[in-house]
């Protein structure tokens, strides 16, 4: 896609760690003359895209125009952290996607960030900053669409006023929690019948194997993308028993969470479990 009747100055760039969701983000409406881009650098993020709710993660960008709302729902277990970059534009328009994904490696964004960290801080007005900002965000929000999203499980299946959209959400921000059938009855305001019937119909699956489904994929997410410690993460997906999570870790992946961990992780993680599988 062309872009280059539209000139830029990049006014600000900054990152972003989203507080806890007990503490309200209020999205932000882009003014006239202006597009924000936001790299998402950790963290999970709804976001409507498509005509659908899917959650993002790492690696996702947002490219905002005049008009539109930045992002700002997030997850409990998972709040977001973002790089944000503040253009002014000569004009008003989309020539690159909404949301996009980006195309390097897991190292080569740390590479980015890192550099214009550094950069900004020494000279933010530097045009040279903005056209190196604005060239390699424009290079992989205008490749070829792979986003890194993951469609709230189940969703695009349900019906739109199904009792289940809003349940499913639930079950995703309280991963961490406890939560049990006679809870999940009251906030889809369904019986304990009907709800099985609903999740066998449209996600092939009991409530309980689909919560355990949804944990799983938190751990391996978080073993990959973060340092935090196995029993760290066990907990962050709701597993009180250490015990019981490598059990049924493996039981998943074949592999305890230590080797999973240092097959797929970008980060040198140290800590007492990394060397007992």
């Amino acid at each position: 896609m062309e872009n280059q009747d539209i000139t830029a100055t990049l006014q600000r760039a900054w990152f972003y760690n989203a507080a806890h969701v007990s503490l309200p983000i209020i999205p932000l409406q882009i003014p006239r003359d202006r597009e924000l881009v936001e790299l998402l650098t950790d963290g999970e993020v709804y976001f409507v895209h498509e005509g659908r709710t899917k959650k993002f993660s790492r690696g996702t960008i947002f490219w905002h125009i005049a008009g539109e709302h930045t992002i700002w729902d997030t997850t409990p277990a998972s709040p977001y952290k973002c790089a944000v970059f503040h253009f002014i534009v000569n004009k008003t328009k989309r020539v690159l996607p909404r949301v996009s994904q980006w195309r390097g490696s897991s190292q080569s964004l740390d590479d980015f960030i890192r550099f214009t960290r550094n950069w900004y801080e020494r000279a933010p007005y530097d045009p040279k900053l903005c056209d190196y900002c604005r060239s390699v965000l424009t290079a992989h929000a205008g490749a070829p669409e792979t986003v890194n999203s993951a469609i709230v499980p189940g969703l695009m299946n349900i019906p739109v006023k199904s009792n289940l959209i809003p349940l499913l959400k639930y079950i995703e921000e309280h991963i961490s929690e406890p939560l049990d059938i006679e809870n999940m009855c009251q906030i889809a305001n369904i019986s304990r019948n009907h709800l099985f019937r609903q999740f066998k119909r449209y996600l092939d699956a009991t409530p309980h194997s689909y919560i355990l489904d949804r944990r799983i994929a938190n751990a391996r997410r978080m073993l990959e993308e973060t340092t935090l410690s196995i029993k760290e993460v066990a907990q962050g997906c709701g597993f009180e028993n250490l015990e019981v999570f490598y059990r049924i870790f493996r039981q998943y992946t074949a592999m305890p969470p230590g080797l999973y961990r240092k097959q797929s992780s970008s980060y040198e993680v140290v800590h007492p479990e990394k060397t007992t599988y």
